[in-house]
């Protein structure tokens, strides 16, 4: 059976993503009742509209719900493989390492460096512009690669 999509206002999917989530800003963030996520979607307070209003969205929010359950499964999948890789001595260890540059990368741990110039091309000297230039290819991956291989 294919489901028709259904077109949802700003408000609606904001109600949708927050009760998918479970999302709540409160004392106990584990419990987001119906009214806690109305409110945060910018409804009026109004039980009836609220319960009515999940009641209508109820099968949406439930495939949203699974979505999320699955997409956060196979990212524990492939967690769960490249971790395993890298920690293998029997795999190679170029590998090893480039599996755990690939946890590094996915979890923001090798956010690259920020060179900051103040100055513009003109205004340094040869020897300056040289000794940035040096830098930027000496910390380059590729020119590391291209020097291993």
């Amino acid at each position: 059976m294919i489901k028709r999509k259904r077109k949802l206002t700003a408000q609606q999917e904001k109600f949708v993503d927050l009760m998918a989530k479970g999302y709540h800003e409160g004392p106990d963030p584990t419990k987001m009742t119906v009214m806690d996520a109305f409110k945060l979607a910018g409804y009026s307070p109004d039980k009836g509209n609220a319960y009515r209003l999940y009641k209508d969205l109820k099968s949406i929010i439930r495939e949203r719900r699974d979505d999320l359950v699955e997409e956060n499964q196979v990212a524990s999948l492939a967690t769960k493989i490249i971790e395993d890789i890298m920690v293998n001595p029997e795999i190679r260890p170029e590998i090893r390492l480039k599996a755990a540059q690939d946890i590094l990368h996915r979890t923001g741990h090798d956010k690259p460096k920020e060179v900051n110039l103040k100055q513009t091309v003109s205004d340094l000297s040869d020897a300056e512009l040289d000794e940035q230039l040096s830098e930027l290819i000496e910390s380059s991956d590729n020119v590391k690669q291209l020097k291993q291989g």
